[in-house]
């Protein structure tokens, strides 16, 4: 998938508190406080380094589309 796309839907998925985490989540909390940016590339992209949960989270995000509105199908 697009990761600045699945990036951004797990950054609102976050703060609009669709998706919350414990504060246990020390890997988590640890590899997002470490979260960098790569200065050298052309396009926005992280440096992809210690990033295996903030990863699985964007996986997350990105798949159930937590952020999206949920359509209800019509009854004919």
């Amino acid at each position: 998938n697009d990761v600045l796309e699945g990036i951004k839907e797990t950054a609102t998925a976050i703060q609009t508190g669709k998706v919350k985490y414990l504060e246990t989540c020390k890997c988590l909390i640890q590899e997002m406080q470490g979260y960098v940016w790569d200065d050298d590339a052309v396009e926005d992209r992280p440096v992809k380094v210690n990033d295996h949960a903030c990863d699985a989270l964007r996986y997350l995000c990105f798949t159930l589309n937590v952020t999206k509105p949920k359509t209800t199908p019509i009854a004919w």
